[in-house]
């Protein structure tokens, strides 16, 4: 009976490491998504906010 506990237990720790991979698996993958999603968005506003500068100095230049 220990023998087949022991071989429950080993079953289960072979089970964890596994899932355990892939959810780091799945994380890394989600965490680049999301830092690419925050790279262009961060882009947009910079780029936004150079184009309402240089149109602000325009206006000043053409009053």
């Amino acid at each position: 009976m220990d023998c087949r506990f022991k071989e429950i237990e080993m079953q289960l720790t072979a089970l964890r490491i596994e899932l355990r991979a892939e959810f780091q698996t799945q994380w890394q993958a989600a965490m680049e998504k999301l830092n690419a999603r925050m790279d262009a968005q961060t882009r947009w506003i910079i780029s936004s906010q150079i184009a309402i500068l240089l149109a602000l100095v325009a206006l000043i230049a053409s009053a």
